[in-house]
């Protein structure tokens, strides 16, 4: 038996990534995919769910994760380079931090 309160964490699909982030996962098999889709959905969606503008944290988090798994799958499969996947993933990087940076503002403000 296990210990109580240990409960494994079962890790996001590419499946699953893929309907978070509106694509069609049939397509990320394909070697001319392009991860501009998913980033230019993970931008649009990510500000849509700023929990200060009434989203969602938790949803938020899962389009932040849904992102980085569908970039790492891409790497993985050859379909997506690791020098464009690093221009990405400074993207959604900027985009956090801007959020990152609007909330500390507010906080300081109260």
């Amino acid at each position: 038996m296990g210990k109580m309160g240990a409960e494994r964490i079962t890790p996001m699909s590419k499946q699953e990534a893929a309907q978070i982030l509106g694509v069609d996962v049939d397509t990320l098999e394909q070697k001319d995919f392009d991860f501009e889709q998913v980033q230019s959905h993970f931008e649009r969606m990510f500000t849509q769910n700023d929990p200060e503008k009434g989203g969602s944290f938790y949803i938020q988090s899962k389009i932040y994760f849904a992102r980085d798994l569908l970039e790492k799958e891409l790497v993985k499969s050859g379909a997506l380079t690791q020098d464009k996947a690093s221009q990405f993933r400074r993207a959604a990087e900027k985009i956090t931090a801007q959020k990152t940076e609007t909330t500390t503002e507010a906080t300081e403000k109260q």
